[in-house]
């Protein structure tokens, strides 16, 4: 007798999925403002915090390039070059293990350019670099905002997965400003009647490069006296027996002088379209030949002259 021993034999498949999730990079944008004479002059500081997001624990680069120089939104004529603007990576939070901080310092040119490399956790990692725009000439552009767009690239060394980049843009705003200076003697004039002569011929003071004024836009200068006369006591002196003059001491065409006679009222003595820029001025003070009103008592007298800058 025959007997059949018969089974059930089964296959079991099993399907696994891998899911990687997407690297994200995004950054905050970056502004700079100055808004005073002294700021242009020096180096100003700005900031901005990367947050990645995704990452792989895989060994990677962070890199930075500019669009271009930045460029004003009103007239893209006007720019500002990138060769004075830095960036510097000053912190990785969490660490990554290989990547220097603080890095070194990188100028902004428009190729990729690398603060360093090392190997990724997995968690949200937060790079903060710092920017400085060198202060001088470059700036010494009329008032606006100037913009470029900074790309940051994480790249895998190995090639292994899609480099991730994100984008911030970096704003310098310069405010319109404008400032002046008594220099090189120029907050003291004493003119002064010590022999017969200077009464027949009259006294000239020259003050040479004494006056300096900056501006980002076309503006006047005016001056005025405090009050009507120069006083030694009891005894005065009307102010307008007094010619004031103002020249640039390199001459433009952009400039015109006026002569004034002494007064409280402001006159203008400067005019300039000569703009951006820093400009110094000659001063001459003088008084007429033969003028009898210098024939006082013997002492000081004094006044309180004010320059003042505007802009139209």
């Amino acid at each position: 007798m025959r007997r059949w021993l018969t089974g059930c034999m089964s296959i079991i498949i099993l399907c696994y999925s891998l899911r990687i999730s997407a690297q994200s990079l995004t950054a905050p944008p970056v502004t700079v403002n100055y808004t005073t004479y002294s700021q242009l002059n020096s180096t100003q500081t700005a900031t901005n915090r990367l947050t990645l997001t995704g990452a792989l624990a895989v060994t990677v680069s962070l890199s930075i390039k500019a669009s271009g120089p930045l460029i004003s939104t009103t007239v893209p004529s006007n720019t500002i070059p990138l060769s004075n603007v830095t960036a510097q990576l000053t912190d990785v939070n969490p660490t990554i293990v290989g990547m220097a901080v603080p890095s070194s310092v990188l100028t902004l040119t428009t190729n990729n350019q690398a603060f360093g490399t090392g190997l990724l956790s997995l968690a949200t990692t937060h790079f903060t670099i710092s920017y400085n725009i060198a202060g001088g000439s470059n700036l010494m552009v009329p008032p606006g905002t100037y913009v470029t767009t900074l790309t940051y690239t994480v790249t895998n060394t190995l090639g292994l997965f899609p480099t991730t980049t994100g984008t911030a843009l970096l704003s310098v705003v310069i405010s319109p400003m404008s400032g002046i200076a008594l220099q090189n003697g120029g907050s003291n004039a004493t003119i002064a009647f010590t022999t017969s002569a200077n009464y027949t011929n009259g006294v000239t003071l020259q003050q040479a490069n004494a006056l300096s004024a900056f501006s980002n836009l076309p503006y006047s200068i005016t001056a005025n006296t405090s009050s009507a006369s120069l006083a030694n006591g009891t005894n005065f002196i009307n102010v307008s027996n007094i010619s004031l003059l103002s020249t640039p001491v390199v001459t433009n065409p952009l400039i015109t002088s006026n002569s004034i006679a002494l007064s409280t009222s402001s006159q203008n003595i400067i005019t300039s379209t000569a703009v951006p820029g820093v400009y110094n001025f000659n001063l001459q003070y003088q008084t007429a030949p033969g003028n009898t009103a210098f024939l006082m008592p013997a002492g000081n007298y004094t006044n309180t002259l004010t320059y003042t800058i505007t802009n139209p």
